[in-house]
């Protein structure tokens, strides 16, 4: 019975490890990062944030002492170290200065949203804007408001800061930008007219430290940030620990109607490595108990054959 398992096992392995490889390399040779954006997007409702607990940034003292150095993407995966290159050294995108900003956050319990601004044309090849929202000091009062780390400001409307929920419904064009940071001006790309042609989607916080920890449990020098970092996105992926991004059931319609066939080769994807992985190891467990049953056997006591042949005792009659 256990081998024909241990083979049954061994068949879907081969076959999942077949689609697994074709896929793999499809993402591959077009868009790699199209599966991990393809795979983050969920129409599922937002986890609630308590706003009321833990710490407050100091929105000028922090961002204020960034020292802004271009825009450029970094690959680097490890969360310290985005932090010491975004933060500390004022490199990165949009998504990296975020990532930085929410590593501090986590380390001084510090609650907070990440804000992804997806463009329903080009977001499987990375475009968009990343914005994060916190509970911030500000010349004294306390908010909890959006924080856009590349342009090192926070948004606003008629002078005051916004939530996630004010950002989500204002006019594009009544949005300005309150900066923090001497090095950064007031002007950006990503409002006005950006805003007209984009989802809203938020990630919960606590799913970006848990994504953190992940990192650096698994994390693997490769000698390329690049390889590196398309592989623990993946595997987070695959393993259901990559943070999810919350959109509207309608968004998430348009979003994936945008490219089907991509988000139907994602899913594929995902699923046969985890039927893969499954296999795996139940094919494994299987052949450890085979060889467990093996030895108990080899270790019980033969019997010895009785007189008759027929494994029955005869009796003689006198």
């Amino acid at each position: 019975m256990l081998q024909r398992f241990n083979k049954f096992f061994d068949r879907i392995s081969i076959v999942t490890l077949f689609l697994v490889m074709v896929l793999a390399a499809y993402f591959l040779a077009t868009e790699p990062i199209a599966y991990q954006k393809a795979m983050a997007l969920t129409s599922t409702p937002l986890p609630p944030t308590d706003w009321s607990e833990g710490q407050v940034l100091d929105a000028r003292a922090v961002i204020g002492a960034i020292p802004y150095r271009g825009s450029e993407r970094v690959y680097d995966v490890l969360p310290q170290v985005l932090y010491e290159k975004c933060i500390l050294r004022g490199l990165g995108n949009c998504a990296n200065k975020t990532r930085g900003l929410c590593f501090y956050l986590e380390q001084n319990g510090i609650p907070f949203e990440r804000i992804d601004l997806i463009p329903l044309e080009g977001f499987l090849s990375g475009n968009g804007h990343t914005l994060v929202q916190t509970r911030f000091m500000l010349d004294g009062v306390s908010y909890v408001g959006v924080i856009d780390m590349l342009e090192g400001a926070i948004p606003t409307f008629r002078g005051a800061p916004m939530d996630s929920n004010q950002f989500r419904v204002a006019v594009p064009h009544s949005i300005s930008l309150a900066t923090l940071n001497p090095r950064v001006d007031d002007s950006s790309d990503y409002y006005g007219s950006f805003l007209e042609a984009v989802a809203f989607g938020a990630v919960d916080g606590r799913s970006v430290a848990r994504y953190f920890r992940y990192l650096d449990a698994v994390h693997v020098s490769l000698g390329d940030a690049r390889i590196e970092r398309l592989f623990c996105s993946a595997s987070a992926v695959v393993l259901g620990v990559f943070p999810m991004t919350h959109v509207t059931p309608a968004d998430y319609a348009r979003l994936r109607g945008s490219s089907p066939r991509v988000f139907l080769a994602a899913h594929v994807l995902t699923w046969a490595a985890r039927v893969f992985l499954v296999a795996v190891v139940l094919g494994a467990l299987c052949r450890v108990f085979r060889f467990i049953l093996r030895q108990v056997g080899q270790s019980l006591p033969h019997r010895l054959p009785v007189a008759g042949g027929s494994g029955q005792v005869s009796s003689n009659r006198a």
